[in-house]
């Protein structure tokens, strides 16, 4: 049976950031007095030196698993796993017969612009709950067949079991638009489960899991798969937090080959208060992709550096 997949349009993302934002609004009315705005804009600049990784999978951007303390995604993103294009993994696709072994690995640099508006609040003394509607565009210098747009909702909970220990969960659904590529155009849901450790004031670990699902116009992009990560954070001063991090990832594709590919990440970024709204932060990033179908093994080296406003 062939997969025939409703086209995605722009309407589709305007209506999607439409019921975010209703969605946040009807949580704002219904959460306790102490709920507070969340609104956010985020700018990165993104060098990878082999973007091979793009040239299979619905989209560009994944969020970050286990939204810490009730942060937003964005924010948790960056403490964390960056939300930058390298997460994707892929083979040949695209570039002809290239699969990214060799010295002509092709490097490109990204801009992303990120949106944000929502709430957050507590619901108790150890239970905290939030919902914000996103939007984001991402243009490439050179590779632009993936410029894209995307806009969805989040929410999550984190219950606080004691002053050094804290559970969550967090979803998130939404649709992505291509401009020069409609066949990967999609929508896309994930779920996740966190664990995060305080084991001093300064230093916290956190563990999670996650499922992912992309439902693209074309079955060869759809994919579903799992992603699990490692990730540690250290106050070095009240306005310096240094991260590290790893994740594997497993994505199964709806091609004829039935392509699963792996991808194994390692992080290590900062992320700087300039101010009580602005922060900065930077992060490298060094990601393996390994396909069922081939024994060769992509590696690419991901650069970001993102500028932050939070009210």
């Amino acid at each position: 049976m062939v997969f025939h997949p409703p086209v995605l349009h722009a309407r589709d993302l305007m209506r999607a950031a439409s019921s975010c934002l209703l969605i946040a609004f009807l949580v704002c009315l219904s959460s306790p007095a102490g709920a507070e705005l969340i609104l956010g804009a985020e700018a990165s600049v993104t060098y990878e030196d082999n973007i091979v990784g793009l040239l299979s999978g619905g989209g560009a951007s994944s969020p970050a698993t286990g939204v810490p303390q009730g942060l937003s995604a964005m924010q948790a993103g960056a403490k964390g796993f960056g939300t930058g294009p390298g997460t994707g993994g892929g083979t040949a696709g695209g570039q002809g017969s290239y699969i990214g072994a060799g010295s002509q690995s092709p490097g490109d640099l990204s801009v992303t612009i990120m949106t944000e508006l929502g709430v957050s609040g507590d619901a108790g003394d150890r239970f905290t709950v939030y919902a914000l509607g996103f939007a984001e565009r991402t243009d490439y210098q050179k590779f632009s067949e993936y410029d894209q747009a995307a806009a969805g909702v989040s929410a999550g909970a984190t219950v606080h079991v004691s002053d050094t220990f804290g559970a969550s969960l967090y979803g998130r659904g939404g649709a992505r638009r291509y401009d020069n590529d409609p066949d990967r155009d999609g929508k896309e849901y994930s779920g996740s489960a966190a664990l995060k450790q305080y084991v001093t004031d300064d230093l916290w670990l956190r563990e999670a899991a996650a499922y992912d699902i992309y439902r693209a116009v074309s079955q060869d992009f759809s994919y579903r798969g799992t992603a699990y990560r490692l990730a540690a954070g250290y106050d070095l001063t009240d306005d310096l937090l240094v991260t590290a991090g790893y994740r594997f990832q497993s994505r199964q594709y709806q091609d004829i080959a039935a392509t699963v590919l792996r991808t194994r990440t390692a992080l290590l970024g900062t992320d700087y208060d300039l101010t009580d709204h602005w922060s900065t932060w930077l992060a490298y990033e060094r990601q393996t992709t390994h396909p069922s179908s081939s024994d060769v093994i992509t590696r690419n080296n991901i650069f970001t550096l993102a500028l932050r406003w939070d009210y």
